[in-house]
C-alpha cells in the first residue's frame, strides 16, 4: 500500500471494463431470424413450425437470441470517492462504482492499451463457452414430437367433429320424420 493515493478527487480517468461473457442479441441461427422453419417429415411433407430455438417463453420465437462472447471498453470519468479496503489497497470510485487502481488510466491511450490486453484474456476465457452455446440448444423434445404430437390432436379432433356431425345429422333427420 502507498501511503498517498493514485488519484485524486475530481481528477479525470480511463476505466478499462472487460468481460468473458457479455450479453448480446444475434440473430437465431436455426431460423435466420425467420422465426419459423420448415420441417420435413417422413412422408415428405413440409410443415412450417415455429423455432423453438429463439422461443421466448409466451411471446413466441423472437428471431433473435442471446449470445455471450467476450467484451473489452473504455469510458472516461470522473474520480468522485477514494477509500481503503480492508487489505489495505486503494478503491478509487468513479460514477458512484468502485475499481481497483490496475483499471484506471490517467492517459485514453494507456487505457486503449490495457483494453486490447482485456480483451485478449476475455476472449481466451470465452471461447469455448462461446461455441458451446449453440451445440446445446435449448432443451426440448424436439420438432419431430412437436410436430406429430400436434398432428395426433389434429386427427383426432378431427374424428370427433365427425363424430359430433353425424350425431346432429342424425336428431335432424329423427326431427324430420
Amino acid at each position: 500500500m502507498s501511503e498517498k493515493p493514485p488519484f485524486e478527487f475530481g481528477q479525470q480517468v480511463y476505466v478499462v471494463h472487460s468481460s468473458a461473457h457479455a450479453q448480446r442479441q444475434v440473430t437465431c441461427p436455426v431460423c435466420d431470424g425467420q422465426r419459423r422453419i420448415t420441417v420435413i417429415l417422413g412422408d415428405g411433407e413440409r410443415v412450417s413450425v415455429e423455432c423453438r430455438f429463439c422461443e421466448e417463453g409466451y411471446l413466441g420465437s423472437q428471431g433473435t437470441v442471446n449470445a455471450y462472447g467476450p467484451s473489452a471498453s473504455v469510458t472516461c470519468g470522473t474520480v468522485d470517492g477514494i477509500s481503503l479496503d480492508h487489505r489495505g489497497e486503494w478503491d478509487i470510485q468513479v460514477r458512484g462504482i468502485c475499481y481497483r487502481v490496475g483499471s484506471l488510466f490517467t492517459t485514453e491511450a494507456e487505457a486503449e492499451a490495457a483494453r486490447e490486453i482485456a480483451y485478449a484474456e476475455a476472449e481466451k476465457y470465452a471461447l469455448e463457452s462461446y461455441e458451446e452455446q449453440f451445440k446445446r440448444g435449448r432443451k426440448s423434445k424436439g420438432y419431430g414430437w412437436t410436430v406429430g404430437y400436434h398432428r395426433d390432436q389434429i386427427k383426432d379432433l378431427e374424428r370427433k367433429l365427425a363424430w359430433h356431425r353425424n350425431k346432429v345429422r342424425a336428431v335432424a333427420e329423427d326431427d324430420g320424420r
